[in-house]
């Protein structure tokens, strides 16, 4: 069955019928959610193409990681009006993409995974959320341990 695309307009109202009954923060939450959603259908789409056919498709979390702290450094610099809205956008876009990836990892390997680029550079541990020296092998705030292993689709050196 083929079924019409719902309009901006339409989906502002769908969403504007389900927040009546939410608290302010669920409100909020909406509002910004229907911006990031417009910024995704409006924008990132028509540049950068759906899932499966853009960049970000052969990304892992660390890169969507990656993506947020770069939108988040560049906070209170001088930017053109309206930019810094729009990081915010992007940055929820790329938070959203890392969970789903995140939700993707297989269930045999441990979520305890960080991007090492050489010894002594730094990752966040996904399990205390500490940042840890890749070179100790382990989180000085919650003892994980890590050991080297290679992903298969990237090729990317990682440390679990």
């Amino acid at each position: 069955m083929n079924r019409e695309q719902p309009t901006m307009d339409k989906l502002k109202t769908l969403i504007d019928d389900v927040i009546t009954e939410c608290s302010v923060r669920g409100n909020n939450w909406s509002e910004f959610a229907f911006e990031v959603f417009a910024h995704i259908e409006e924008y990132t789409i028509p540049q950068y193409g759906d899932k499966g056919l853009d960049q970000v498709t052969g990304w892992i979390v660390e890169d969507c990681l990656k993506a947020v702290k770069k939108y988040a450094s560049r906070y209170g610099t001088n930017q053109r009006p309206g930019q810094q809205k729009l990081d915010f956008l992007k940055m929820a876009h790329f938070i959203q993409l890392a969970c789903e990836k995140f939700e993707e990892l297989p269930v045999e390997k441990p979520h305890h995974i960080y991007i090492a680029m050489e010894e002594g550079s730094f990752a966040t541990c996904s399990n205390c959320y500490d940042i840890v020296n890749v070179g100790d092998n382990f989180c000085s705030n919650c003892g994980v341990k890590f050991y080297e292993y290679y992903n298969e689709l990237e090729n990317n050196k990682i440390v679990k």
